[in-house]
Parts: C-alpha cells; sequence; structure tokens
C-alpha cells in the first residue's frame, strides 16, 4: 500500500527532497512534464516496485487526480485558498483550514481498491468547526458581472453561491457602466450590455482584464493612435492582464538587458526610469526579434520563463485578431475618444510615443475616485459637489441604482497608500515588478484627475 500525503500549496514540495534525499530506496528522476513554468524539478522514485511510496500532493488529489493502490492518506487539514477583491483588485492569498467537504474527499482517496485508512493530523472539535464548503470571489469581478448580466438579465435575481456585497456589486456596475460597458434599461428594469461591453467579453476570452479591455478600445479609437502603437499597447495589455509571476525569474535584472546592448524600442528620456510597461515592451520586441530555436536560450539568458513569453506572443496575436474583427464596434465611437482623451488627458504638445500611451493606460485604469469608509465595507465617491456612497436601493421596485456619476484613482494592480495630503486614496502603482518604480506618484498624474473634482471630502 502507498501513502498520500496533502500539503497546502505547491512550493511546499520544494521541501520534499530535503526531506527524503538519505532514503536508500529513493533515487531521483527529472522530471520534464511540460509544467506551467517550464521548471525541471526532481521527483522521487523508489528503485524497486515492491516498495511503498509516498506521494505528496496539494488539493488537486483530492478530485482530479487517483492514484491507484493508495491504502493510506495523511490530511493536515489545511489548504491554500485565493481571494480577488472586486473593489481592490487584490489577490489575497490565504492559508486557512480545509472544508468538510474537501476532508471527505481526501479521506475518500485512501481504500479506493481494498481497505484504506485516514490519518487527520487535527482534532474531532477542530473538524466541526470547517465549513461545510468554500466559495472564492471571481478573478475578474466586473466581467462576471457582465456575463451574468448577458445571460440573465438582472443582477440582483441573479443566484449568487456567495452572495457579495451591495457596495461591491454597486462598485463594479458604477465602473462598468462609466467604461460604457453596460447601462440599466429603467423601461424594462434589467441590466443590457453595451457594444463595448460585448469586446471586452471576447477581450476576456485571452485573459485580458476589463480595465485592459478600455485601455485598448480607448487606443484603437483614437485618431493619433498609429499601427506601430497599437502593436505596443497590445504588448502592453497582454502583460498587465497576465500577470508577473509566471514571466519573471527572481534573477531577472533589466539593467542586464540594457547592458547587454539590446536596442530598446521605447528609450529612458531624462533622469526618471522608464515606466515598467515599457520595459516589458522593450524585453518582447528583443525576444520576438529571435529566431524560434534562439528564444529558450534568451529567456535563460535573461531570467525569464520561456512559457510565460509564449503566453503573452499568444494573447497579444488573439488581442489585435479581435481588435480587427471588431471594427464595427470601434468605429462607433471614435469622436467621443478623441474629445475625452487626445485632448484632455494627455496635453497636446506632449504626443510623443511614451506619453501618448501613458495616458491611454492611466485613463483605462483610472476610471473611478473613492475613499474607503467603514473598515472598507463601503467605498465613498466623488460625485459633483457631494460625497456619495456605493449603494443598491432595495426597495419595493427592486430598480438598480448604483452610483456612477464618480471616478476613481486605482492603478492596474497591489493597493498602496499614496504619501500625498490625500493619504486615504485607493491607489497603486500601475505594474509593480521585480525593478524600482519612481517612489512617488508622478504629481502631474493626481493633479490631472483631482483637477476634476472641486476638494477632496474628509
Amino acid at each position: 500500500m502507498n501513502y498520500v500525503i496533502t500539503i497546502s500549496k505547491y512550493p511546499e514540495l520544494g521541501l520534499v527532497p530535503e526531506a527524503v534525499e538519505n532514503l536508500d530506496f529513493v533515487e531521483w528522476q527529472l522530471d520534464q512534464g511540460g509544467l506551467r513554468n517550464q521548471l525541471d524539478v526532481k521527483i522521487p522514485v523508489v528503485k524497486n516496485d515492491t516498495q511503498r511510496r509516498a506521494i505528496f500532493c496539494t488539493n488537486i488529489a483530492e478530485t482530479s487526480l487517483t492514484i491507484p493502490a493508495i491504502g493510506y492518506v495523511i490530511d493536515t487539514g489545511l489548504q491554500f485558498t485565493v481571494e480577488v477583491s472586486p473593489i481592490m483588485k487584490i489577490t489575497d492569498c490565504k492559508l486557512q483550514p480545509t472544508t468538510r467537504a474537501s476532508a471527505q474527499q481526501r479521506k475518500g482517496r485512501a481504500g479506493r481498491l481494498g481497505p484504506g485508512k485516514c490519518f487527520r493530523l487535527y482534532s474531532a472539535d477542530t473538524a466541526e468547526d470547517f465549513a461545510n464548503q468554500m466559495y472564492t470571489s471571481p478573478k475578474d469581478f466586473d466581467i462576471h458581472l457582465l456575463r451574468i448580466v448577458d445571460i440573465f438579465g438582472d443582477l440582483l435575481t441573479y443566484p449568487w453561491f456567495k452572495a457579495p456585497r451591495d457596495s461591491e456589486i454597486g462598485w463594479c456596475w458604477s465602473i462598468l457602466n462609466e467604461s460604457n460597458f453596460a447601462e440599466h434599461d429603467d423601461k424594462e428594469c434589467k441590466q443590457i450590455i453595451l457594444p463595448d461591453g460585448s469586446l471586452a467579453m471576447e477581450l476576456c476570452r485571452w485573459e485580458v482584464s476589463s480595465d485592459m479591455a478600455l485601455f485598448l478600445i480607448r487606443v484603437w479609437r483614437s485618431p493619433l493612435a498609429t499601427e506601430r502603437i497599437r502593436l505596443q499597447c497590445a504588448t502592453i495589455a497582454a502583460f498587465l492582464s497576465f500577470g508577473t509571476a509566471s514571466i519573471f525569474k527572481p534573477k531577472f535584472r533589466y539593467a542586464l538587458f540594457v547592458g547587454m546592448g539590446e536596442v530598446e524600442d521605447f528609450p529612458t528620456i531624462g533622469d526618471y526610469p522608464l515606466p515598467s510597461s515599457f520595459c516589458k515592451a522593450n524585453i518582447f520586441i528583443a525576444w520576438l526579434k529571435r529566431e524560434p530555436e534562439d528564444r529558450r536560450a534568451f529567456c535563460e539568458k535573461m531570467g525569464l520563463f520561456s512559457y510565460g513569453m509564449e503566453s503573452i506572443n499568444e494573447i497579444r496575436n488573439n488581442i489585435l485578431k479581435t481588435m480587427e474583427n471588431r471594427q464595427d464596434v470601434l468605429a462607433q465611437g471614435c469622436t467621443a475618444s478623441r474629445v475625452e482623451m487626445d485632448e484632455e488627458a494627455v496635453e497636446m504638445d506632449a504626443f510623443s510615443r511614451q506619453n501618448f500611451i501613458l495616458g491611454h493606460l492611466a485613463a483605462g485604469c483610472f476610471t473611478k475616485l473613492g475613499l474607503v469608509i467603514n473598515n472598507g465595507d463601503q467605498i465613498a465617491f466623488v460625485n459633483n459637489d457631494d460625497r456619495s456612497v456605493a449603494k443598491i436601493d432595495r426597495s419595493e421596485s427592486n430598480i438598480f441604482h448604483p452610483v456612477w456619476s464618480c471616478k476613481l484613482v486605482l492603478f492596474h494592480s497591489i493597493r498602496r497608500q499614496a504619501n500625498c495630503p490625500w493619504e486615504r486614496f485607493i491607489v497603486s502603482h500601475i505594474d509593480p515588478l521585480p525593478w524600482e518604480w519612481p517612489r512617488d506618484i508622478p504629481s502631474s498624474f493626481l493633479q490631472r484627475y483631482i483637477s476634476h473634482f472641486p476638494e477632496i471630502p474628509d
């Protein structure tokens, strides 16, 4: 009989070789089975088939993996879960007790072909406190809302597995509404998807987030966007939507790339560091210029995951194909886009390629302006001269009335508190990376968007 030992998360597998490397009945085999990041991992293999095996695995063994001849399961009672905040756009990874359903699944791995036992490393009292089931928030909650509206037509009557707060629904709906992705039909008392929203859902099929969809739509509609700029923006959107964990190894340094004498499509201007979005574009261009057979060696030298770069290339190509196929939608808002972005968000004398792209990138992410109140339970909006709170009117008429005439300074990724008089703003870097971004948010960004409002509420 063999053993299955559950562990909470994948990185703990790295501790297993150190724990069992001195066992004389184990030999090591190099696993090149196409892991997500193309990692070469040594796995223990018993020298004799008559020996017992100990299989260390994560939650995948609960339902997705059946291993024959398992007689014993050792359940640690822990699992690693990922929660995504619909408001903050923050991914929160937690190590927490497992659920009753998961505990039953783990126990069921033992004795499938004969008698077996499950050893649980926790007390019966602890097991009684386990939740029956666990539901996590979807990664892109706003796109999730669009899909619900597209299929069911009404957010308020949707049967949630894990019901979000009204403030979360109101927040995300206000972003969708101001992004021109969806609107409420007062006559039919339901929500409807607008053409831009349908395009955003198509882009989401290729892992493109809603704010990056807005960024791409605005760039494509701009009369000043050349084909070269669109290609660069598609690259940046692919990077920001895919994330960096599966692209950059810890040893990656952009200075090494510059030191190699690579030609930068976006050079550094002045004394300010180059925004990391453009650093990514430079890296991708250098990777793309290599012959396909030379790209893996380039990634190894630069400290990049080859799979990640291939994924970025695939997402980028799918973005370009989608935008090409939806010219009918993009042609509808060219005039409005020019007035909103080209003449207001970026100065007319600053249409260098970097400022042009960065201005549109900021507009895609700077869609709202708000403050966290009541310990994060609600979001206060700056709405004309008043401070409003995101809420839904659950009166007898059950009409959906979120606050949508507002703006939020919300960069693309992890939240941080700005070191400025408006320290309670929800604000973060556009795209944190292993290299430094200027510690202070450029005041021109803040001043530009703050100027839309008469004053900051207390």
